[in-house]
């Protein structure tokens, strides 16, 4: 019977420690003692997730005190990870510099990895760069490329990304107008209001009230003013002052200068 609950106690000890090692498969910002406790041991075995963790944890002075230099240290043992967000991740810090020395070549490495494994972020900031030909050649065909990838499976800064280009840069109006709906459908505001802005350009008021309508009650200030705006002009229905001026007031509370010099001249 002792025997029987030793083995028990050392399969409970190895199922538990798959659990710990599974369980840290994620990205946090806020650790405990304990949780940094059973980071250092996962990330002294190779667990890269552990080791990005640990890393952002020094970075941030969490629970740990501020060591710019163990940072780094983790940051690029996390480096060599297989696992596309962790790469995404490291080639955000080699773009933007910092921790890790601001290194494009090296961001776009880690980039081009990663999105070559289907991870949409990377694809989308790939895409970025050779929209500008940084540490690229400037390529429209291959940002179009790689932001439809990450398009296509429902990212909506690709979608939104790619509906300005072909807004902009190569006027495809239904295509603009595809991948607007697409990104409006998933909730992004910024679509409902660029097609908010279409559909009153054709003078379809009732559809881009609609738009507006529905961005402004996710506190997207330039689709609040123009609800307020809608309503001064009676553009949708009666004109309603009131109605207006309450707009008005939300986005000029949510930021708008627009709306905020509205008030002061209407005062």
């Amino acid at each position: 019977m002792i025997l029987l609950n030793l083995l028990r106690n050392r399969v409970y000890l190895f199922l538990f420690s798959i659990v710990l090692l599974s369980s840290h498969n994620v990205f946090a910002e806020t650790f405990t003692t304990e949780q940094l406790a059973t980071l250092k041991e996962q990330a002294e075995i190779g667990d890269t997730y552990s080791q990005y963790n640990l890393a952002f944890a020094y970075q941030n002075g969490n629970v740990v005190e501020k060591d710019l230099t163990l940072a780094k240290y983790w940051y690029l043992k996390a480096a060599k990870s297989p696992h596309t967000k962790i790469r995404y991740k490291i080639g955000r810090l080699y773009e933007t510099g910092g921790v890790l020395e601001k290194n494009i070549n090296k961001a776009i490495s880690h980039y081009i990895y990663a999105a070559e494994h289907e991870e949409p972020l990377s694809q989308n900031n790939l895409a970025l760069l050779y929209l500008n030909g940084n540490g690229v050649t400037k390529s429209i065909t291959k940002a179009v490329e790689w932001l439809s990838k990450a398009a296509d499976k429902d990212f909506v800064k690709a979608q939104i990304n790619l509906a300005l280009i072909y807004q902009n840069i190569l006027p495809d109006k239904e295509k603009a107008l595809f991948w607007f709906d697409k990104a409006a459908q998933l909730g992004s505001v910024e679509a409902q209001y660029q097609l908010g802005q279409y559909f009153q350009s054709i003078r379809d008021f009732n559809k881009a009230y609609a738009y507006y309508l529905k961005a402004a009650e996710k506190d997207h200030n330039d689709s609040q003013l123009m609800v307020a705006l809608f309503y001064a002009k009676g553009l949708h229905t009666k004109k309603d002052r009131e109605m207006a001026r309450q707009w008005l007031k939300i986005a000029a509370e949510n930021g708008n200068s627009r709306a905020r010099k509205m008030l002061n001249i209407k005062k």
